[in-house]
């Protein structure tokens, strides 16, 4: 026998397989049972490359690993049930499409949860083998799908940031609300400055862009942002970056910072926000909703990069509580005494500190943070409300 030949098919015959495995889709399958795990392996290791998990918490652990677009895990197991894994997974923002095999004394359980915890489908025992294979390419097709949407959003608000960052440098617009100060992208060296800083969301766009074509995932969020955009430069404030479908404007770069002025920007974007998204309506089939959160305080600015990209870098508390006043408008949401207190979430809702509502013409209302608290500044125990 000719060893170097038959050393050089087998490693041939092992990259060959090793390059099979890496076109096919990963997907992870968790079960405490070996039995189950060796027949769906049986059934799935053909057309998917797949990882194995006995315990939810070894599922955990893979998915630090390895990369997978898909889980298909049993309910019931000891220590951690399938919902309370895919529940730790939603607290990591993993991404893969969850699916649950259930029997059918659990299906009430499965059932009552899967809107909380985020389920794709779930599949009743014993497990049909054709349509798991069916529901395993339609979970395929949404996270591709999703996948794309995903790029196709940072692409166009990239697009959307550079078309603001030159529409500031082209304004030579000199007049009372600070739009001069636009005229200049650069800051001239490190610095510690007052500012204001204001963020947006839209919440669950995510989900519903799930149900859009790519087409219309950009068209939306061009239609939203291009009004967003012409209030915050009216007000005085820059656009800071876009973050998929996430806005951050600041106040007082290039001039000194006007509180009046930046919670009017504020303001007016809660108060025009439902004849934005009334635009929307017919293309989406569902409202939208905006979350705005504004701050203000001291930070360190200066430029940051090379030749090749260069940007303004923001660093303080005022931006860190901004983006945590934006999110707190979750708590409108909450069904209880949480959502009660700040009132009904209808179209858009805006949070700040109490600092920056002094003036009269700001429609707010004052809540007490008894049962919720901001994460990373639990010692404010007040905000002000806005909404429309």
């Amino acid at each position: 026998m000719d060893w170097k030949k038959a050393n050089s098919a087998i490693k041939e015959k092992k990259e060959a397989e090793s390059a099979r495995a890496s076109t096919k889709d990963r997907i992870l399958l968790v079960d405490d049972e070996k039995e189950n795990l060796s027949v769906l392996s049986e059934l799935l290791r053909e057309d998917y490359d797949l990882v194995i998990a006995e315990s939810g918490a070894e599922a955990l652990e893979k998915l630090k690993q390895e990369q997978v677009i898909c889980i298909v895990t049993d309910q019931k197991m000891p220590g951690m049930t399938g919902i309370q894994l895919i529940q730790e997974m939603n607290k990591q923002k993993h991404p893969a499409i969850k699916i649950i095999l259930t029997g059918y004394a659990e299906l009430g359980i499965v059932v009552e949860a899967i809107n909380e915890a985020g389920v794709f489908l779930y599949l009743t025992k014993p497990i049909d083998e054709n349509l798991l294979k069916l529901s395993l390419k339609q979970a395929v097709s949404k996270f591709r799908s999703l996948e794309s949407n995903e790029k196709l959003i940072k692409m166009v608000t990239g697009l959307m940031q550079q078309n603001s960052q030159m529409s500031v440098m082209l304004s030579e617009t000199a007049g009372a609300d600070g739009s001069a100060a636009q005229k200049s992208i650069k800051i001239k060296g490190p610095q510690k400055k007052e500012i204001g800083v204001l963020f947006t969301d839209l919440r669950d766009f995510t989900r519903i862009s799930e149900k859009l074509t790519p087409v219309q995932v950009i068209d939306t969020l061009q239609e939203v942002y291009k009004n967003i955009h012409n209030i915050i430069i009216e007000e005085g404030g820059i656009i800071d970056k876009h973050m998929g479908d996430r806005l951050m404007a600041v106040f007082g770069l290039y001039s000194d910072f006007d509180s009046a002025k930046a919670m009017h920007c504020a303001q007016r974007i809660v108060e025009e926000f439902p004849a934005i998204a009334e635009s929307t309506k017919a293309q989406l089939q569902q409202p939208l909703r905006l979350a705005v959160g504004i701050a203000s305080g001291e930070v360190v600015i200066g430029e940051l990069g090379t030749d090749i990209r260069s940007e303004h870098a923001i660093i303080g508390q005022a931006a860190n509580l901004a983006s945590r006043l934006q999110e707190l408008t979750k708590a409108a949401l909450e069904t209880g005494q949480n959502g009660d207190n700040f009132g009904e979430f209808k179209n858009a809702m805006g949070i700040s500190l109490p600092c920056l509502c002094k003036n009269e013409q700001c429609k707010f209302k004052k809540i007490k943070l008894t049962g919720k608290k901001i994460r990373g500044f639990e010692e404010i125990e007040e905000v002000c409300v806005f909404s429309s």
